[in-house]
């Protein structure tokens, strides 16, 4: 299995999402008058406010899957891609917790290979360690048949 390039789908999910500002940006205009600054302020709130409401939704979208010979990423909740990673293009794990995952002992795992690399966030730490550790075993038994 390849690794599919979702370089269209988010590029044509940022275009969606600045259209979409525009458009609730001149309605504020027309709403508001000629006060910019107030305008731009509410953009930012409703903004910011959409998006902490459809951040459980966009999360009950973002699955993983490890198999014998690849694992599968799925994410997004408009516009939905699955990535699938073959055990064998796997370089390294890393770990990643800044100041807001720690704050809830969350963690991002990121699985680096050759092309690119690929995110797994909001894991507990004790999961992204047991999960880094059976991606590194099936490394190494790929690498081992080869």
């Amino acid at each position: 299995m390849a690794v599919t390039d979702n370089y269209f789908t988010d590029h044509f999910q940022f275009t969606f999402r600045c259209f979409f500002l525009v458009f609730i940006h001149a309605k504020l205009a027309a709403f508001l008058g000629d006060r910019p600054l107030v305008s731009v302020l509410a953009l930012t709130l409703i903004s910011h406010l959409l998006s902490f409401v459809l951040m459980s939704y966009r999360y009950k979208f973002h699955r993983y899957e490890i198999q014998e010979n690849d694992i599968a990423i799925q994410r997004g909740y408009l516009f939905r891609s699955t990535m699938y990673i073959p055990i064998r293009r796997i370089q390294h794990i890393e770990t990643d917790q800044g100041i807001f995952l720690r704050k809830y002992s969350l963690v991002s795992l990121q699985i680096h290979t050759a092309a690119t690399n690929h995110t797994i966030e909001g894991l507990p730490v004790a999961q992204a360690e047991r999960l880094r550790e059976t991606i590194m075993t099936l490394v190494e038994v790929v690498k081992d048949d080869l």
